[in-house]
């Protein structure tokens, strides 16, 4: 659905906290890439092979292969979801027999374990674990925090997470952050993640002996491919456990870490925005969005100045680049947000 797409990419580019990672340069933004990659691979496999007689096209478990591969070559945690996309994947190939099971594991578990193998078996064999954590923590001290459940629980911690990933610029709180933007949001992701549950739901139950096909794709009961919500959907999970064990090993809860949900919420979010409000609903959304990220990045540029994090010079608080290509860089995201908005808005899709 192109519409939901291109909302759900807007919100994905809107939200205030990712440019902010994305300047530090941290692998973070590389993951995110990686990550969503995976999300739409595991959806083309899952998406196939729903309809009776429906078949399976392989380049997709190929692409899928690749994608996990990146991923492991990234970081850990996004290899995390990248075995358990896999896994999903193969279930569902060997459940429906949409392709030989054993030529499907080979494309998703070969090119990961050549590709990035070696650096998990070079940290097993250094530090005693794949990853590190352990040599990690006890370099800097770090005790353990509870259990996993336990920190599972921690409602303070999601909160802020949730409130920092749409709605703040910086990982810290500025003294003006206005509360009333956090409570909004939240309306707006949980009815729009109780849309999209309601909409694939009723989807599942309305076709499940097929997919008729004369609903319009703008019906809200027309055909949504459920295994493939299902199964993004609990990848989009994958991300939370792990901030959850990293918190629980003496590791610090960052938001960041929880950055690959956000193109899938934005995905529910659009779609019931735009299946359940119309599309201008969504070009009012975006705009809001829009107007919060450049209140809160005007903000945050103003409180760095008065609050530097280094001293005069260090390549921690120095602005790079002309006043021009920065001024640049701002004209073109004005750019592209009104090309998105233009395109929604003439999508010939509800005519």
């Amino acid at each position: 659905d192109r519409t939901v797409g291109l909302v759900a990419a807007g919100l994905v580019a809107l939200t205030p906290h990712l440019g902010f990672v994305a300047a530090l340069g941290f692998n973070d933004g590389m993951a995110l890439l990686a990550t969503t990659g995976v999300a739409w691979a595991l959806a083309r496999v899952t998406g196939a092979g729903a309809a009776p007689g429906a078949t399976l096209d392989r380049s997709r478990v190929v692409q899928l292969g690749l994608w996990c591969a990146f991923a492991a070559l990234v970081r850990p945690m996004a290899l995390v979801v990248a075995v358990v996309a896999g896994a999903l994947a193969l279930a569902w190939i060997w459940w429906r027999r949409l392709a030989p099971p054993l030529w499907s594991a080979a494309w998703l578990v070969l090119p990961t374990a050549i590709g990035a193998g070696w650096f998990y078996v070079v940290n097993l064999v250094r530090y005693g674990d794949p990853t590190g954590s352990a040599a990690l923590f006890e370099k800097f001290g770090r005790t353990d925090q509870g259990t996993l459940l336990a920190n599972l629980r921690l409602r303070g911690v999601w909160e802020a997470a949730v409130r920092t990933i749409a709605t703040r610029r910086l990982e810290v709180p500025l003294p003006g952050d206005p509360y009333g933007w956090y409570r909004a949001a939240l309306v707006v992701l949980g009815l729009g993640l109780l849309g999209a549950v309601a909409l694939v739901a009723w989807s599942g139950i309305r076709n499940r002996h097929g997919v008729p096909a004369r609903a319009s794709r703008l019906d809200p009961a027309a055909p949504l491919p459920v295994v493939a919500w299902l199964a993004v959907a609990a990848i989009s999970l994958v991300p939370v456990v792990l901030t959850a064990q990293h918190r629980a090993g003496g590791g610090a809860p960052h938001p960041r870490y929880l950055l690959p949900m956000v193109p899938l919420v934005a995905a529910a979010v659009a779609l019931a925005v735009v299946r359940l409000a119309t599309r201008w609903a969504a070009i009012g959304l975006l705009a809001l969005v829009g107007a919060m990220t450049w209140r809160q990045t005007r903000a945050s540029a103003r409180w760095l100045a008065e609050n530097p994090s280094g001293p005069p010079g260090s390549e921690l608080v120095t602005a790079y680049g002309t006043e021009l290509v920065r001024g640049a860089g701002l004209a073109l995201a004005v750019v592209g947000l009104v090309a998105l908005l233009v395109v929604v808005a003439r999508d010939p899709a509800e005519a």
